[in-house]
């Protein structure tokens, strides 16, 4: 039992080695498999490509049934819960529990000089006063309760009496309020909290001595981001179970060339070389993520090689963007990138200009209506509509690709 990571910068690549594992039966052909998922809509598109992808290996008949499909944190919960004193000290530490307690710490001192930050907050209410009372304390409840599972180690400082901040660097003047109000609030409940107990707490995980309704193999596919607390439970799993974990990273490239770059395992962001490592411009950007999840795993002690997938030679914009970025390329030169392009036949890449939400909906939805017309082998499951304001375009999308259209 252990803790496999799985990298590749396609998700056809990952499904593949997915439906892999899950060609090879459990030895209960009635237990369930569980695929932890970040989204719904992932969800929905990895039955149809396990479906087809166990067909394709001679595996079933094409159908996908039997697969739990839990979120990652609902799985990180359910192996805390099976430990009494770590779910007591989550059900302390949590939502409105938390946020009460947080309540009471601040009316207690709410007149004291270091909590005049606090204060200052409350009183801009433009309704009766405390007014904000319940909206500042909800707000330092998710603060801390994010704390604890990003920064474990330094609220097992502040529990000790340390004032240290995320770097382990001294915490600001401006913001010491934050440390000494979780330590009264953390009086005011009598329960460690969980970045206390752990790893400790984990010990029962890691040597079975707690009974966990899990198979024995687990899978958490398309890994953008995860927390030091969720890996420590992880981790400690695999020493019961076999856990894989398929993260999807954009470049094979930029990937070796982190692992080999010598530094501390989980550097402040502020102290993080690797950055420069990125040479794409995309991938310094809108890699970031991806690339900080990298160090966040090796932090854990899980590394891996990216799978090793030939592309043919790069035909399209689009192409050779993706393979500029696939391996770590800087831009090319104006006149290499015109060259690639194939005048009035090359549409890979399309920018469209409109006005306003509504008429960018409608446009998007013209041209994938043109692309499915001139591509017969392409099909809805193939298409997704990506945007930074899902707010406002949600509504207009679901009027423009009527379910019933």
């Amino acid at each position: 039992m252990s803790v496999h990571t799985h990298v590749a910068s396609h998700p056809d690549a990952l499904v593949g080695l997915l439906c892999d594992q899950l060609a090879t039966p459990p030895e209960d052909p009635f237990a369930a498999e569980l695929i932890a998922v970040p989204t719904r809509g992932i969800e929905r598109w990895l039955t149809q490509r396990i479906a087809s992808g166990l067909a394709a290996r001679g595996v079933g008949d094409g159908i996908c049934a039997n697969i739990e499909f839990p979120y990652p944190s609902r799985l990180v919960r359910h192996v805390l819960f099976a430990v009494p004193q770590l779910a007591a000290s989550m059900a302390a530490w949590e939502g409105p529990a938390l946020t009460g307690h947080v309540l009471e710490a601040i009316d207690a001192h709410l007149d004291e000089p270091w909590l005049r930050l606090v204060q200052r907050y409350i009183e801009s209410s433009d309704s009766a006063a405390g007014g904000n009372r319940l909206a500042a304390a909800t707000k330092i409840a998710r603060l801390f309760t994010r704390y604890a599972r990003r920064r474990p180690e330094m609220i097992d400082a502040w529990a000790t009496g340390d004032d240290t901040g995320p770097g382990g660097a001294p915490v600001p003047e401006a913001d010491l309020w934050q440390p000494r109000l979780w330590r009264l609030v953390r009086e005011h409940i009598g329960v460690p909290a969980l970045a206390e107990l752990l790893p400790e707490g984990l010990e029962p995980i890691r040597t079975g001595a707690v009974a966990l309704d899990l198979p024995d193999r687990i899978a958490v596919y398309g890994l953008t981001a995860a927390d030091p607390l969720d890996l420590q439970v992880l981790t400690a799993l695999g020493e019961q179970r076999d856990v894989h974990l398929y993260v999807l990273h954009p470049s094979p490239a930029l990937w070796n060339q982190v692992a080999d770059e010598d530094g501390p395992p989980q550097p402040a962001r502020a102290a993080d070389t690797s950055a420069s490592l990125a040479h794409h411009p995309m991938l310094a950007s809108w890699g970031r993520d991806a690339r900080e999840l990298q160090l966040v795993l090796g932090g854990a002690g899980l590394t891996a090689s990216p799978l090793d997938v030939t592309h043919p030679e790069p035909a399209t914009v689009l192409a050779r963007l993706q393979d500029d970025i696939r391996t770590n390329r800087p831009l090319a030169p104006d006149a290499d990138l015109a060259a690639a392009v194939i005048a009035d036949t090359d549409r890979s890449i399309q920018v469209h200009v409109t006005h306003g939400a509504r008429r960018q909906v409608e446009v998007a939805r013209d041209a994938i209506l043109h692309v499915l017309n001139t591509d017969p082998t392409l099909e809805p499951r193939d298409i997704v509509i990506m945007t930074p304001d899902l707010g406002t375009f949600a509504p207009l999308l679901e009027a423009a690709f009527p379910a019933n259209g």
